[in-house]
């Protein structure tokens, strides 16, 4: 199902923005014209000290202390580190790097060192440390490879499908009229579908019900109102 586009002109980089189409929002956050506000991705909030969204629950790694002139490294990979900074994302508790003691010549050697020594206790003969080995290179990105469970894994919140990393997909609501839509704005509007990237679950899209096609902006906005009432109602009866 196509995505219903607004057509621009030559000059739609000279124009200017109406109001709640878009905006300029800090960091890696995306504008929501829906809502008319800033937004991280689903379970993230906006850290302003390192200007970028951030899972709430993942913590820095606390650093180690290092002796002879070694430094402490936040290690993703060969090739692939940080001297220690628990504002880098490398240095984040999220299973997917290791803090090592190093000088920045001996960085790679001394990662290789742990990892083996990794492996020694998670494994239990050769085979399977050359599994465990090939598995770690094989990972690559958006995937990482958790160091404790020894598997490859998407960033949090999110699932493999086979192809990619993606958030789950909305719920899809029951419509007792018309038919189930998923919307990131009033310009990206699709027929429901798990497969589509507007019906993902990551907070910045959203899914509603409406008759006729010609009037989805319009449900698309009383949807919204409507949910937003509801919190509203829940948020006074709890106090």
């Amino acid at each position: 199902m196509q995505i219903k586009t607004l057509l621009v002109g030559a000059f739609a980089a000279l124009a200017i923005a109406a109001p709640g189409e878009w905006r300029d929002c800090h960091g890696d956050m995306e504008w929501d014209s829906v809502k008319e506000v800033c937004k991280c991705d689903k379970g993230e909030y906006y850290d302003a000290s390192i200007q970028r969204c951030r899972i709430k629950e993942v913590k820095e790694i606390k650093a180690k202390k290092c002796y002879g002139g070694e430094k402490p490294f936040c290690v993703r990979n060969e090739g692939e580190y940080v001297e220690y900074n628990p504002k880098n994302p490398y240095c984040w508790d999220d299973k997917h790097s290791k803090v090592i003691c190093a000088k920045r010549t001996t960085v790679s050697s001394k990662f290789n060192l742990e990892i083996n020594k990794n492996y020694e206790t998670t494994t239990t003969n050769s085979h399977s440390v050359s599994e465990a080995e090939e598995k770690r290179h094989s990972c690559g990105k958006p995937r990482f490879y958790n160091y404790e469970t020894a598997e490859c894994e998407c960033p949090r919140n999110k699932k493999w499908t086979g192809k990619t990393c993606a958030f789950p997909p909305l719920k899809k609501p029951v419509c007792k009229t018309g038919v189930a839509y998923c919307a990131k704005s009033a310009h990206q509007i699709v027929h429901y579908s798990k497969e589509n990237h507007l019906c993902q679950d990551n907070g910045k899209n959203y899914v509603f019900c409406c008759e006729a096609e010609s009037a989805t902006e319009s449900c698309l906005t009383k949807s919204v109102s409507r949910e937003e009432k509801h919190q509203d109602e829940e948020h006074h009866d709890e106090e």
